[in-house]
């Protein structure tokens, strides 16, 4: 959802996965996301480690993560989401109606 944010701004090209660096591009358009920098920070660390077996050197990341992990990170998502939410909903309101495609 931020790079849908970053699409709104007028970038075209959104490269990487970083969720912090596109935070940090959007703080720039609009201060409503610094308030996810943290989460965005936090859900950075889960990229490569929660995802792949050998991430984590000598452990897997069943034996690393706790179900508090997985809330926290579910908590951080919905933060991120609600202001990105908040974000496109002000692009799209000032946005001009879709023409119908119909003759």
């Amino acid at each position: 959802m931020l790079k849908a944010c970053l699409y709104a701004t007028g970038m075209r090209k959104v490269w990487g996965h970083s969720l912090a660096e596109m935070v940090l591009l959007l703080t720039k358009e609009h201060p409503l996301f610094l308030q996810i920098d943290k989460e965005a920070k936090r859900l950075d660390r889960f990229y490569i480690s929660a995802r792949y077996p050998n991430g984590l050197p000598g452990l897997s990341p069943f034996e690393v993560y706790s179900a508090q992990d997985s809330a926290d990170a579910y908590t951080d998502l919905g933060k991120i989401m609600k202001v990105c939410r908040e974000f496109l909903k002000g692009k799209t309101s000032h946005a001009p109606p879709a023409q119908s495609q119909e003759p």
